[in-house]
């Protein structure tokens, strides 16, 4: 008996993680697989108001990312956003119209919408937005309504103890909201009519101010959702992330 917990640690490293089994498991031979698939991994993002340490995968409700750096764009965006402390939450409410695996090309492609996407942070950033001058330190929030999202994985296979795995090598991240709504408090060392001022110019502008620093919103969520991702898939080799019957 004293040779048990060797033998169910090697087992566990050896043959690798499963899928919890309220995970719906798809057949890439079944005439629906993408159909299966779409359904499979939104039920499976609306699952994660917890964390499911047996696959590595975090609590999603809300997201925690400790730091975030969003770079200045090239027009009225002239300053660099420091998030701190982020909590992103309305995942549990994701729904996916599209979730196509292409196992030639090892891509896989998701379309997902979010109605109520939001971001409580602490700020800093120095700079200007527009014509005005902006500086603060402080909480704040931004809410993105019908946050759209289309991502790419790039995927590559290998084997790992005999077993196939997965992991995302690239990613692609586009995102296009309905509206976007900002509130920095502490703007100006606190000062209220300047604070309030320029809360209002940015949701007044936020089309224009949003495009300006997109890039870097996609790039950050971007690798976000990828290290999560790929926390999955070195845990579950890919014969244990696809049913045969």
């Amino acid at each position: 008996m004293k040779y048990l917990p060797v033998c169910v640690f090697l087992a566990t490293f050896t043959f690798g993680a499963k899928l919890p089994s309220t995970f719906t498991k798809c057949n890439p031979k079944q005439s629906d697989f993408q159909q299966c698939l779409t359904k499979a991994i939104e039920s499976a993002v609306r699952q994660l108001t917890r964390p499911i340490k047996e696959v590595n995968l975090p609590n999603m409700k809300p997201l925690e990312i400790p730091s975030m750096i969003i770079g200045e764009g090239s027009g009225p965006v002239a300053t660099k956003q420091i998030f701190k402390n982020m909590n992103a939450s309305g995942y549990d409410e994701i729904t996916c119209s599209k979730a196509e695996l292409d196992f030639n090309t090892k891509k896989l492609n998701l379309t997902c919408l979010i109605p109520t996407f939001r971001m409580d942070f602490e700020y800093e950033m120095s700079g200007r937005i527009l014509v005005l001058p902006v500086v603060g330190k402080g909480p704040g929030w931004i809410v993105l309504h019908d946050f759209n999202l289309g991502l790419i994985f790039d995927l590559e296979e290998y084997q790992k103890k005999g077993k196939k795995y997965f992991r995302a090598t690239g990613h692609h991240l586009t995102i296009t909201p309905r509206l976007i709504e900002v509130k920095l408090d502490n703007l100006f060392d606190g000062d209220k009519a300047l604070g309030d001022n320029l809360n209002k110019v940015m949701n007044d502008n936020w089309e224009a101010l949003f495009a300006d620093v997109k890039p870097s919103y996609e790039e950050g969520f971007g690798s976000v959702y990828a290290s999560i991702f790929n926390r999955l898939l070195a845990k579950v080799p890919v014969s244990e992330l696809f049913s045969d019957g």
